[in-house]
């Protein structure tokens, strides 16, 4: 998380305790990883993922919205 903390910020909920913002949400996998941006939805990781595999998803994120 800190070498993207410039660039986005991370929320972790429990589905379990956080019900009106999870009942908000449309997912079908737990864990889901929602990525916004100026509050609408860029992308979706689902399912459990390694660091490795969430590092990359979010560079690939911050670059493509760096280019629009």
């Amino acid at each position: 998380a800190q070498e993207f903390q410039d660039q986005v910020a991370l929320v972790k909920l429990n589905a379990n305790e956080d019900n009106d913002v999870v009942n908000s949400l449309t997912f079908d996998s737990v864990p889901t990883t929602f990525i916004y941006k100026d509050g609408e939805l860029v992308h979706t990781i689902r399912g459990k993922k390694d660091k490795a595999a969430v590092v990359k998803a979010l560079k690939d994120i911050t670059k493509d919205i760096a280019k629009k």
